[in-house]
């Protein structure tokens, strides 16, 4: 270790900061499921009121080795936050931040459930799932989850 108070009598050239400046640090928020998980995956959304929205858009992870893409899905909805109704299913596109849309009918929710069912994963990577992002919308008009809660049967980060 270099002893500060001395330092003027030394010529630095150089020093590694490792520890302390990761890649991560360099990437966007995601949501992703803990490595080799039992799928279905799920993630829940709860709104602080009973909510109206009649698009739901899922956004592909963009994580930068490639894995953590979700692939087949179904979309959920709880009038009374104990039992849910499929609305609808799909697959996500194999491509970082791809998008797929879904309609929602228009009956208030309590809470919505995201169920992966499987992966686009290599056989020998993360064999996980993830999503970069995820919207409501009613209308043209966003709606805010900022204050939502969410919970999930897997996370790694």
């Amino acid at each position: 270790m270099l002893n500060l108070m001395y330092c003027s009598t030394y010529n630095i050239t150089n020093f590694i900061m490792d520890d302390f400046f990761h890649h991560t640090c360099h990437l966007p928020l995601h949501w992703l499921a803990g490595k080799n998980v039992t799928f279905p995956v799920t993630l829940t959304l709860h709104p602080e009121r009973p909510t109206v929205a009649d698009q739901l858009r899922l956004v592909q992870s963009n994580w930068h080795t490639k894995d953590y893409r979700s692939k087949g899905f179904v979309v959920e909805t709880s009038a009374d936050g104990n039992t849910f109704d499929q609305i609808a299913s799909g697959e996500l596109p194999n491509e970082a931040a791809a998008f797929h849309d879904v309609a929602l009918p228009e009956d208030p929710f309590v809470a919505i459930r995201i169920r992966f069912l499987n992966t686009h994963d290599a056989e020998r990577s993360a064999q996980s799932c993830g999503l970069r992002r995820v919207e409501l919308r009613h209308g043209s008009q966003l709606i805010g989850t900022d204050r939502w809660r969410g919970e999930a049967s897997s996370q790694y980060i």
